[in-house]
């Protein structure tokens, strides 16, 4: 069992949501209608769908675990049944501590993981496990894009939070009678862990209220759920796990909730409220068994699919599950079929991500066969989680319609005029509010995991390149579409094999990537052409996504890709609708500017191809083609798009490099997590002198005497009265 060195480590930092919420935007009061009150509320009703056995926070994540059990309880009654999977608690802190007004290194308040919930969801807890001690998420990692497209269908509705006064017991009661959660937070006390010992009245019982004595030592705040009250107490429902209180309940007196309360939520999800949401595109079977049409698909393209996950591995799981050991086959077998051809021309194709997987594949079969044709022999690139249907979900704003072209208007004077676009602004405003902007940055992670993680996709991909071009030297060329270029710039950078050349189809990366991977590419005389393909600035602003009437890579450029565009600080309890607009037109003005944000250089929009300095100093080695009268998505099927890059692929030579590359190194082992906290063990440590631990109903003594006596003194001259919950 871990030992720790001070008592104080016991809970996590909560902090005070502050004064009541207010402003357009804000939660509203909770109002208790009421005539009178039972003189008690049980707790059965939320224990019929109550997580069991009670969770049991190892670490410091009160506010996360307080929520997810209000979570799970409400989508478990509204399904009628216990069999639905669990939340994730560590996504609730982690949202909480990204949507507080302050920036805390540990804790966060309510209002915060409250806002979390309603702008981003929260996954289930088999997605993103909770891991004790993890406190950066070094070990199951942080946000990802399947972990955003499935948070996405648990997302509250803005009204299912209201404040209520901590003051105000009788409108706290009121909400527990409509069977409403009461999400909580209070300074607590060394008092607290007595529940994990047994009652001297009933040694085979735990003690089952919270009592304060004048030795107690205050431990700053703490998150949990009040389920119910009796005639002296609330009833509280820890995370503290099955051997505190009554399995995880216990009752706080009136008087002490009046003393130490710090802040209360009323949670409920209305009856109108389809919740939760089905989700934007269900993934398909890769293959389905009684379709031969499936099974020959596989079988010419197995060897030419490389699949990469959404943690940015090799797929290991369906007909095109890759390992190592694969990669291995895969260019044994590009050796053996280009032995006769007369140049060996490998082509890494870096698909853009944004279908499923087998609609994918079904589209680039046909692709592979003309390659092939054509003696190129290609690895599709491919990831398994797709992004656009839950993006175009998301971008589906109820606002004002956009009108069909940009128009700008001087808000300045004549001799400073100061130009502000006044026709998309409001939707591009509201994109941030949502998950659009962490969905766009979750699809660049994931390619950064796979080139970065010592068993990363790209990473290996870049050493059996290596190794293979040690063996027999090959032309290397690269292409791909769209967001495919997070992870092919990603690739251009590992390998150190020269690559004759890479065509880009309206590529999503930004100006300021290109010149940190395909610019220094250039410049090293790795990457002997570019080719960029691009959509002439009328197509781009024909097409469309959710109901933005632009282009995905617009959007990118205005929103999804601007640095900052996102902080809650530019609008924590903004405007949600256009009737909350200043109505003066010089503050409404004023309000604009003050969110406005410049457009972000994109590699893959013709506008800022013409005024980036970085391409135009590279203009001998970079050509630029523009097209017409296509959509983003079907750029990627073209015939005129693809037989000029497959031409491009032909008529290329490669240079002989005045010396082989080096072996690839070898990547360092990753660095292991420890657990930090435990209240269960802390509460061992400090009371287990004074009474025995009650377990499966038997009394037993965990610690040696001595030895626990001397922790509790140290125990007590380490504690400190800092702010931790």
């Amino acid at each position: 069992m871990t030992e720790f060195n001070n008592s104080d480590d016991l809970i996590t930092p909560v902090k005070r949501d502050g004064p009541a919420p207010s402003g357009e935007g804000a939660p509203s009061e909770f109002v208790a209608k009421f005539r009178s009150l039972p003189e008690a509320v049980g707790y059965e009703w939320f224990e019929e769908y109550a997580e069991t056995p009670t969770p049991r926070q190892r670490g410091q994540e009160c506010t996360g675990f307080a929520l997810a059990g209000a979570v799970n309880n409400l989508i478990r009654r509204r399904a009628g049944t216990k069999d639905v999977p669990p939340v994730s608690p560590r996504m609730m802190y982690e949202m909480a501590q990204t949507y507080d007004r302050a920036t805390h290194e540990e804790g966060s308040t309510l209002l915060g993981a409250l806002i979390g919930w309603q702008r981003r969801g929260v996954t289930t807890l088999d997605l993103w496990p909770y891991a004790p001690g993890d406190e950066t998420g070094e070990l199951h990692g942080r946000i990802t894009l399947n972990r955003l497209n499935d948070a996405r269908t648990r997302q509250m509705p803005s009204e299912a939070y209201q404040w209520v006064a901590p003051t105000n017991v009788n409108a706290m009661k009121a909400a527990l009678v409509a069977r409403k959660l009461l999400y909580v937070s209070a300074t607590i006390h060394s008092g607290w862990s007595r529940p994990f010992g047994s009652d001297p009245a009933h040694p085979s019982k735990n003690i089952t209220v919270i009592d304060h004595r004048a030795d107690d030592v205050e431990r700053g705040g703490h998150a949990f759920l009040i389920v119910g009250y009796s005639t002296t107490g609330f009833w509280v429902y820890n995370s503290w796990g099955e051997r505190w209180g009554a399995h995880g309940y216990a009752l706080l007196p009136f008087e002490a909730w009046l003393e130490t309360g710090m802040d209360a939520w009323v949670i409920d999800i209305p009856d109108a409220a389809t919740w939760p949401k089905a989700p934007a595109a269900a993934t398909p079977e890769l293959v389905a068994a009684d379709n031969p049409q499936d099974a020959d698909i596989v079988n010419r393209m197995w060897r030419h699919v490389v699949p990469l996950t959404d943690e940015g591995t090799l797929g290991a799981d369906g007909p095109y599950a890759c390992d190592d050991a694969m990669l291995r086959n895969m260019f044994y077998l590009f050796k053996e079929e280009t032995t006769d051809w007369a140049r060996p021309r490998l082509l890494i194709f870096a698909d853009d991500g944004s279908r499923d997987m087998t609609a994918t594949i079904k589209r680039l079969a046909g692709l592979c066969d003309r390659l092939m044709a054509e003696e190129i022999y290609p690895l599709f690139l491919v990831w398994d989680v797709p992004w656009h249907p839950d993006l175009d979900d998301e971008l589906e704003l109820e606002v004002l319609p956009t009108n069909e072209r940009r128009e700008e208007v001087n808000v300045g004077t004549d001799e400073d005029p100061e130009m502000l676009d006044i026709s998309y602004w409001f939707y591009e405003y509201l994109v941030p509010q949502g998950m659009g902007v962490l969905m766009w940055r979750a699809i660049q992670d994931r390619a950064r995991k796979a080139a970065e993680r010592p068993d990363g996709g790209l990473k290996m991909l870049a050493e059996r390149i290596h190794y293979r071009w040690l063996d027999r030297p090959f032309d290397l060329h690269f292409a791909g579409h769209g967001a495919g270029d997070f992870g092919l710039s990603k690739l251009a950078a590992l390998v150190e094999v020269p690559i004759t050349t890479c065509d880009l189809w309206a590529p999503a990366t930004t100006i300021r990537q290109f010149d940190r991977s395909h610019a220094r590419k250039l410049d090293q005389r790795g990457m002997e052409r570019l080719t960029i393909t691009v959509l002439d600035d009328a197509s781009e602003k024909d097409d469309q996504i959710g109901t933005y009437n632009e282009s995905i890579l617009c959007l990118a450029s205005r929103v999804l890709a601007v640095d900052g565009i996102d902080s809650p600080k530019r609008f924590h309890y903004g405007p949600r609708s256009e009737t909350s607009i200043p109505t003066d037109t010089k503050a409404e003005n004023v309000w604009r500017r003050s969110v406005a944000r410049g457009p972000e250089p994109i590699l893959g929009l013709h506008e800022s191809l013409t005024t980036s300095p970085l391409i135009e100093q590279r203009k001998s080695r970079i050509q630029v083609e523009v097209v017409s009268g296509l959509t983003h998505h079907d750029l990627a099927s073209d015939p005129g798009v693809i037989k000029a890059t497959i031409s491009r692929i032909k008529q290329s030579l490669t240079p002989t490099p005045a010396s082989k590359p080096p072996p690839p190194r070898l990547p360092a082992p990753p660095v292991g997590s420890s657990v930090l906290t435990d209240p269960l063990v802390i509460a061992e440590r400090q009371w287990g002198g004074r009474f025995a631990l009650a377990e499966s109903g038997v009394s037993t003594l965990r610690h040696d005497p001595l030895t626990t006596a001397e922790q509790s003194i140290s125990s007590s001259m380490s504690t400190s009265a800092g702010s931790r919950g």
